[in-house]
């Protein structure tokens, strides 16, 4: 099954450096991240506030201190889990980052088994254990190095991201293979996969719910249950979502009137359009743009 629309196009750092650090203020009325997939794996660690962090069909709740960690190729999202302003830091990697050309000790046992995903580190790491706390540590590191970028930032990195694999196998904390899911959950995400590829690809034209039901054999009634137990959302909200996260960055980047930004991203009304984005940013679009582009 072709997924690549939700694969997420953004380079981290770049073929020398294959890091990038971001840091996401997530609220219910203007954060948050969709599904989205990349070939790196990520760390999100929260600073503030309590966020839902998905993982294919898996939800794991995360507050202050804590760090979600998610493999390669892995469907994920993040979203507030109260009406606070969250603080989250994301540092995506390639894996392949900690590689050696020689085929040593540290790469067989250890680097090898992490980018070919018999090992993995642990889904959840918490401020109650001295995993927890050390790997949450190395992390706020690793931001600091990335913001002030001393000469030779990217030696520390790289050893502080040496610090966390040697920390797991340290603490027998590095499990042995990626989490399998049931069958009955496999069947769910390749579901959930379809419907999300046929959003992403038609998304700025008309979509009707149906159509998107028929194409994973589903009745509309019980796609829309579906959808909603996995994604927390309807499959209107979804859209909508994606809609206005679109339309947002047009408006914010470039001069073009706001109907024809509305039209572009699938609304064909704009008093709908308009009521759907200040719903979401507290603002009418033209408020968002003079407010982004001072």
């Amino acid at each position: 099954m072709d997924i690549s629309h939700l694969k997420e196009n953004t380079n981290h750092g770049d073929i020398m450096f294959p890091l990038g650090m971001y840091r996401l203020n997530l609220n219910h009325s203007a954060g948050s991240f969709n599904c989205h997939w990349h070939e790196e794996a990520e760390f999100l660690h929260v600073i503030k506030g309590r966020v839902i962090v998905q993982v294919d069909t898996k939800l794991f709740e995360a507050g202050p201190g804590q760090t979600v960690f998610i493999n390669s190729g892995e469907i994920h999202a993040c979203y507030p889990n109260d009406s606070c302003e969250c603080l989250v830091y994301a540092y995506v990697v390639s894996l392949d980052f900690l590689s050696s050309k020689n085929m040593d000790t540290c790469q067989s046992k250890f680097i090898s088994p992490l980018v070919e995903k018999q090992l993995t580190l642990p889904r959840v790491l918490g401020t109650e254990t001295i995993l927890g706390k050390r790997i949450a540590s190395l992390l706020s590191e690793i931001a600091y190095l990335c913001e002030n970028k001393p000469r030779g930032y990217e030696l520390a990195v790289k050893a502080n991201l040496y610090m966390i694999v040697f920390h797991a196998a340290a603490s027998e904390n590095l499990e042995t293979g990626v989490q399998k899911c049931s069958p009955l959950d496999e069947r769910k995400m390749y579901k959930l996969k379809k419907a999300l590829n046929y959003v992403r690809s038609n998304y700025c034209s008309k979509i009707c719910i149906r159509d998107i039901a028929a194409e994973i054999d589903m009745s509309l009634e019980h796609f829309c249950r579906f959808f909603k137990s996995i994604m927390k959302k309807s499959p209107v909200e979804y859209i909508n979502d994606l809609r206005i996260d679109t339309a947002s960055r047009l408006i914010r980047d470039s001069n073009r009137k706001i109907l024809e930004i509305a039209l572009e991203v699938g609304f064909d009304n704009l008093s709908y359009f308009i009521k759907v984005f200040k719903k979401r940013f507290k603002c009418t679009p033209s408020q968002f743009r003079k407010a982004v582009q001072l």
